[in-house]
């Protein structure tokens, strides 16, 4: 579904319109295949914190809702 939608935004903004498609056909592809990481480098060579997702989702939403981005 996503190439496809892909693939007439290339031609709706790409080609008919000349302007630079919202939905890059590389960027599918890329998303397409599967990715594996680790934050272990980022943690040994930064320091970077670690916590859990439940805490991370909550200041996530915390920050949206401040700036404005989720109505609450």
């Amino acid at each position: 579904l996503a190439k496809g939608v892909g693939h007439v935004d290339q031609l709706l903004e790409g080609i008919l319109l000349r302007r630079e498609p919202r939905i890059p056909l590389e960027g599918i592809k890329v998303a397409q295949r599967p990715m594996y990481v680790s934050s272990e480098k980022a943690v040994r060579e930064l320091g970077l914190p670690q916590s859990p997702v439940e805490t991370a989702l909550e200041n996530a939403v915390r920050w949206f809702t401040g700036h404005g981005y989720i109505l609450g």
